[in-house]
């Protein structure tokens, strides 16, 4: 069967590694003063001062933020595009109905929230709506992949 870019399963795991890190320093930094200062300056592509500040390119910026998206981003890309150890047609139609599914939630779910949710948080929305799509994926398409084995289990047992 062709693997349609699927990743190895190996990557199943780190992906699971990354998105539990990004998770342990998002609620670490959500903490007041757990963890210790970690800013430096970097060179933004877009100028602070368009949202208040008052540096052009170069601003003070703490790295933690980054680490979180990147680590989390990177490790449910990760689950959600590493192969199954047993890949064929069957799993492939499942991920894509799964896909479809999770974005059709996502879109759904993104109109809500712009028809109801206003001020600072819609910021931290729109941070998180790209992972969520991620996360609607992996659930769904292991959700699928439950319902599948359950069913081939049944349909063995009543040939019994």
């Amino acid at each position: 069967m062709k693997k349609y870019f699927l990743l190895p399963h190996r990557f199943y795991a780190i992906g699971w590694v990354l998105f539990g890190f990004a998770l342990l320093v998002t609620i670490l930094d959500l903490s007041t003063d757990v963890l210790p200062s970690f800013s430096s300056k970097v060179f933004s592509l877009i100028p602070d001062f368009v949202c208040g500040g008052t540096d052009f390119i170069v601003t003070n910026d703490s790295w933690y933020d980054e680490i979180e998206m990147v680590s989390g981003f990177l490790g449910l890309y990760f689950v959600a595009m590493s192969s199954l150890k047993e890949e064929d047609e069957l799993t492939l139609l499942l991920r894509l109905r799964s896909l479809m599914w999770a974005f059709t939630v996502n879109t759904i779910l993104f109109i809500a929230l712009v028809l109801f949710v206003y001020g600072f948080i819609w910021i931290y929305i729109m941070l998180y709506q790209g992972i969520l799509i991620f996360l609607l994926f992996i659930l769904r398409f292991h959700w699928e992949i439950h319902k599948m084995r359950v069913s081939a289990n049944q349909t063995k047992e009543d040939e019994r």
